[in-house]
């Protein structure tokens, strides 16, 4: 099956140039996974999913050191991130240490099914340095292959 193009896509793509890090979420399988990695955004990804256990488990024992060995010349994609909430916090520390370098892209792209304001703590911990998007199923447009 040949991608099909989202309408997010421009609006994504634009975020990822501007913020520190961004959230996409959504419903499962509405293609979230898929957007970002098939989206040019002109730099090869690091792409992980909490999917794979020992991923997971990295991340959840070792946050501050799973976000230190994150690769700093390439975007960082994390899949299923609510399932480590504990990376939040470190996330926070990691984007505020960045902060002053003159990279003005984003740093960080990670993607879920949580609703990240239902999830106060975690949204505390990143206002200001996070931007949240929305990936609805596909529209009608879409599906037909519609450009926007």
């Amino acid at each position: 099956m040949a991608y099909i193009h989202r309408i997010l896509e421009r609006v994504f793509a634009e975020t990822v140039e501007t913020r520190p890090l961004v959230y996409l979420n959504g419903a499962r399988q509405c293609g979230k996974s898929t957007l970002v990695q098939n989206l040019s955004i002109g730099k090869e990804l690091n792409y992980i999913t909490f999917d794979k256990p020992v991923s997971l488990s990295f991340a959840r024992s070792d946050p501050a050191g799973f976000i230190e060995h994150l690769p700093s010349d390439r975007l960082s994609v994390i899949d299923e991130v609510q399932l480590a909430p504990e990376l939040f916090r470190y996330f926070k520390i990691a984007i505020d240490e960045k902060r002053f370098s003159a990279r003005d892209r984003a740093l960080y792209v990670l993607t879920g099914s949580a609703n990240i304001f239902a999830l106060p703590k975690l949204a505390d911990a990143l206002v200001g340095r996070m931007a949240i998007l929305t990936l609805h199923p596909f529209s009608a447009s879409e599906t037909k292959k519609n450009r926007y």
